[in-house]
């Protein structure tokens, strides 16, 4: 468990490089999560700084904070180019209202930038607590089908695949939540999120 964990980090955290270097295993991946369309450059700096040290960078690619086909391209090339990058978590992305024409990962995915660039493995969201923004305008089936349609969609392009989860305090929810899906044909590996120290 403790030679395969990961840790996640947002692109200001990247400061903390020495303690990350001190605690985790050479090329561990490490999450880069985007909070904020303002962060794309300093995510690009924090993935550099990683890959410099060592690690495996591992960006998040939230649909909702692409402008267009270029803007992905573009961002792509330079995390694969500049800092090494060969997976990535493609997420829709919580923001109410998208920066530009996508809303959901496999939007993302369909374009065919991921594997032209060089991404070997592509990480998607699962929410065994269930997600709101989802559900409450499509529905839990919603869920479902779209880890079926994303897990189709890694297999028929030949890539590795994971699902990371957000983190959670109890395990039985995401142990239900791993059987459901595995008696519903998703076998990915799954990636549940623990948490660190927490105020209430």
């Amino acid at each position: 468990f403790l030679s395969k964990l990961s840790i996640e980090i947002t692109p200001k955290q990247i400061d903390k490089l020495p303690l990350i270097a001190a605690h985790l295993p050479a090329g561990a991946n490490v999450f880069i999560a985007l909070i904020d369309p303002a962060d794309v450059a300093n995510q690009l700096v924090a993935a550099k700084a990683l890959h410099a040290a060592g690690f495996s960078p591992v960006p998040h690619v939230p649909a909702r904070f692409v402008r267009d086909e270029a803007d992905l391209r573009e961002r792509l090339a330079r995390l694969c180019g500049e800092a090494g990058v060969t997976t990535c978590l493609v997420l829709g992305g919580g923001a109410p209202t998208p920066i530009g024409i996508y809303d959901a990962a496999l939007q993302l995915l369909r374009t065919g930038h991921f594997q032209s660039c060089g991404i070997k493995t592509i990480g998607i969201a699962g929410h065994p607590e269930g997600n709101p923004d989802i559900s409450k305008v499509h529905g839990e089936p919603a869920l479902l089908q779209a880890l079926q349609d994303k897990q189709a969609w890694i297999k028929d392009n030949g890539l590795s695949g994971f699902i990371a989860t957000q983190f959670l305090f109890e395990a039985a929810p995401v142990a239900y939540w791993a059987s459901e899906l595995r008696a519903r044909g998703i076998d990915l590996p799954i990636h549940v999120g623990v948490p660190g120290p927490a105020t209430i």
